[in-house]
Formats: C-alpha cells, structure tokens, sequence
C-alpha cells in the first residue's frame, strides 16, 4: 500500500510537463555548488522533489480525532500537557489544500476540524487562543497570527467564526489603530535594528486591518507602508541591520504585508541585487524559515522588477535552495525547522515548552518546505497547482483513516 502514496517523480510529474520530463536525464550531484555551470531552473526541480516522498504518510500521525486538531511534532503530542495548537492546524490544512486533498475529505473529519477552530474562538475578544497553551496571550505576534490562521482555517473548511471578529467592531480594536499618532508610536517602538521581528509584527496586523471598513483601514496601510518605504536603504532595498538574512526575511515579511493590500513592493530592483548577492555567498542556514524567505520573497517581487530576472539567476535560486533544504530532512518522513536543534514550539510560541532529545520533523519545518517546493516551481515557469506530491485523493483518505491514532 505504500506505493501508492509515492509523489508523482520523473515518470509522473516531470512527464506530464512540457520541456521537463527530458531533467530527470540531467539530475544535479549533490555535491554541486553555485560555483558550478548553472542548468535551467527546472533541473534541480527532480532533485527536490525526492525530498517529499513521505510527508503525507507523515501528517496523519500528527492528527488527533477527539480534537480535531494537529500536533506540531510526534515529541510535542507524546509531551504532557500539550495538546494541538492553531498554527498546526493551518500548516497541516495547506499542505492539504495545496494536494487538492481538501475537497474530498471525509464530512465526519471536516466537522471535527472545524469544531476545534470555533472552540478556540473567544466570544467577548473574538480572538483565538488554545486553552493548552495560555502564554500565548502574552505575546501579541502569536495572538495576530492565531487570529489570521484561524480565519483563514475556517474558510479552508468552508466554515466561518461563531463570534465577530476584532476589526468588525470598535470596542476591540487594538489601540495603535485609534490614531495616526498612536499607530508612529507602535512603529517607533519596534526594534529596526532587528527587522525581521520588526515587520513580521507590521505583518501580523494585515488580518485586522483587513477586517476594518476600507475607509477605516486605508490611511493606516498607506501610513505603514510609507513608513517603512522611508526606512528602506536606497541601495539594497532593505531595512535595519543585521545579518543579511535578517533582512531579507524582514523584507519578505513586509512584502505579504503589501499583497495583502495590493501595494507594489517599493525598491524592487535594489531589493533584487541584495537577495542574489546572499545566494551567491553559498550560505549557510539554522533554520528552514531562512530556506523559506529569500525564494518566497523573490517570486512577490517579479511584477513589480524593471527587467525579468535571468534564467541564470532562477537556476541558481532554485539549485541553493534545494540544497540548503536537504539539510533539515528528517528520517520520520518530513521536515524540521531548526537543523540541530528540536524545540517543542506549539503555536510558534517563545521560549519553547520543551525540547526533543532526538532529530525529528515538525508541522513548521514541513509547512516551510511546501512553501519552497511551490515557489521553486514557481521560479520555473511551472504552475505548483499541476504537480501535487500525490495521485489519488480517495487512496489518501482510506489510507489516513488506517494511519490516525
């Protein structure tokens, strides 16, 4: 039975693509640097999409029926006092719907999911949080995001909040919103010297500002985006200090921040020379998430660049990020965040609740790698819709009613 949860590779992916299938006779070596004479994009794409062989024989075990909720880990759901957590369940929700396994999921399952959602939902905030992890509450970059996970999760489903949401209604609208003045201050406050933190929390407020009336929201997005416009370093594109990674990922956090607003991403260009200057450095990662950003963060520029970016430079993306990915593949089937380290992080959250004494794969690291895989295709010209790393959904749900716990 386990064959048929194989990805579609060379014989199947590749062949069903036009101009492709002729990569799977020219694979990369691993042992291949970007130093190395660059083939297209798409011929690191086979090479890649080995690493993928078992992540949806992995989820499942991650999944518990009596909640309807995802674990982060093996380690986090055998850790006492743990229990599924929101960020979970929509890293585990995308890599469904990007399998186009969601339509197709058995009704008794997609009611247990969305019955975890709206329970997590607070009737007086309207916010969301797991009631195993109660420090959430303390940390407002959690709270953002388990609000627009949660969100997005339920519409996934086909579902909706049992309760208004923040941005529907004054009274809970978080203060920095009341005011231009108010909302410079919440930005001045924010440590730019650490941009990556920086504008993930301008990030996080995109759910609810987007839920505000337009006429409300719409001189806010456009103070915050000029803000950071204005703090944009001419030459690079990028804002703050640190490592040229921190930046990136900085830029890359504000770059889904204009999308969310339809704003094109300013300095593109700039920001264009600084991302291929740090893959040309042949680097060196400690995390996915630094796999994640630059790829991810390279496709949300292209509309918006004065020229195409060369097949040289889509090779080279796409051949680095392959190899920084297969760093962080574990032996359970799947992907960890970090490479020699394994907290238990549930919801994201900071300092970790616990940590694993042995490699393993979690729902983060895996969510992380999907993203790259997707954007890498995307590099490549190839639709990520047209290759999901399974054929046949309804193998998929008789095998994952065998595999839950």
């Amino acid at each position: 039975m386990k064959k048929n949860w194989k990805p579609l590779l060379c014989l199947g992916i590749f062949a069903n693509i036009a101009g492709v299938g002729a990569l799977c006779q020219t694979l990369p070596t691993e042992g291949e640097s970007a130093s190395s004479p660059l083939r297209s994009p798409s011929s690191s794409l086979a090479e890649m999409e080995r690493s993928y062989d078992e992540v949806l024989e992995w989820l499942p075990r991650l999944y518990e029926a009596q909640s309807g909720g995802f674990y982060e880990s093996l380690a986090t759901k055998n850790f006492p006092k743990a229990g599924p957590d929101i960020q979970s369940m929509q890293q585990a929700l995308g890599l469904l719907q990007s399998n186009r396994l969601i339509d197709t999921m058995p009704p008794a399952t997609r009611t247990q999911m969305i019955g975890y959602l709206q329970s997590r939902q607070e009737a007086q905030s309207g916010l969301f949080v797991d009631s195993h992890y109660p420090e959430m509450r303390k940390q407002e970059r959690v709270m953002g995001r388990a609000l627009q996970f949660s969100v997005a999760s339920l519409r996934l489903l086909g579902a909706q909040p049992l309760h208004a949401l923040p941005g529907t209604r004054q009274e809970s609208l978080p203060d920095r919103f009341s005011s231009l003045d108010k909302l410079r201050g919440w930005l001045n406050a924010l440590d730019w010297e650490q941009p990556w933190q920086a504008l993930d929390a301008v990030s996080s407020q995109k759910t609810v500002l987007k839920l505000m009336p337009p006429e409300q929201h719409k001189p806010l997005v456009e103070f915050i985006y000029n803000y950071v416009k204005a703090k944009q370093d001419p030459q690079t594109g990028m804002v703050g200090g640190g490592e040229p990674i921190v930046r990136i990922s900085g830029m890359a956090k504000f770059g889904w921040f204009c999308q969310e607003f339809d704003l094109p991403l300013p300095r593109a260009d700039a920001d264009l020379g600084f991302v291929m200057a740090w893959y040309r450095s042949q680097p060196e990662v400690t995390t996915l998430t630094m796999v994640r950003n630059p790829i991810h963060h390279l496709v949300d520029l292209q509309p918006f660049l004065s020229q195409p970016m060369t097949q040289d430079n889509k090779a080279l993306v796409v051949r680095e990020s392959a190899r920084l990915l297969r760093g962080f593949r574990q032996n359970d089937g799947a992907f960890s965040m970090q490479k020699a380290q394994f907290p238990l992080r549930p919801n994201d959250l900071w300092p970790p609740i616990g940590n694993s004494s042995q490699p393993q794969s979690d729902l983060n690291g895996t969510s992380q790698a999907r993203t790259i895989r997707e954007k890498a295709y995307a590099l490549a010209g190839i639709s990520p819709d047209k290759v999901p790393l399974m054929n046949g959904t309804k193998e998929f749900w008789r095998q994952w009613q065998r595999r839950v716990p």
